[in-house]
């Protein structure tokens, strides 16, 4: 199983994060402690249910641009988050610089109502790939940089499963 890794900010600190999925579970690595977890985000709401190393948390989280507002408890926090290679060696900086492949995970469970991507098209940040129906609300998910659609692993009408693999760019 591949290791996602990104630099997450929170209140103004970077630290080094690392995700290992297996199904719904995950191994979360900070810095250099480990901790096993399951996650659950609750449809049509902000509500995010986590269990890390066998404590469980719950979040409401709103994202608005590039920044999310978690609150814990009556704590706010904003937390910024980029794959790791943006960075290194001021990469964050340059347009030119991406993974050789990024795999767009289904956020939910729905039906593909819409595909805009096609293998070989090239995409901008911010363009619109895939669009997942559920509970009659359509949600856009849009390309998270820039690149070339590799493939498209799903059809218009097909059900989704929860961090089912949609699309992947190069």
């Amino acid at each position: 199983m591949a290791v996602e890794r990104y630099r997450v900010q929170v209140d103004g600190k970077w630290m080094d994060v690392a995700l290992e999925r297996t199904g719904e579970h995950m191994k979360v690595q900070i810095g250099d402690k480990t901790w096993d977890a399951d996650m659950e985000r609750f449809l049509d709401t902000n509500l995010v249910s986590l269990i890390l190393g066998g404590n469980s948390l719950s979040f409401l989280v709103e994202k608005i641009d590039d920044t999310w507002t978690v609150l814990r408890e009556w704590e706010n926090y904003k937390v910024r988050v980029k794959p790791a290679w943006a960075g290194t060696q001021g990469a964050a900086e340059r347009e030119d610089y991406a993974p050789s492949e990024t795999t767009i995970d289904s956020p939910l469970v729905g039906v593909i109502a819409q595909v805009a991507a096609t293998p070989g098209q090239k995409v901008e940040r911010g363009d619109l790939l895939i669009v997942i129906e559920a509970m009659k609300m359509q949600n856009e998910l849009r390309a998270p940089r820039a690149g070339i659609v590799r493939s498209v692993r799903v059809r218009q009408g097909q059900k989704v499963a929860l961090r089912q693999p949609l699309v992947v760019l190069m």
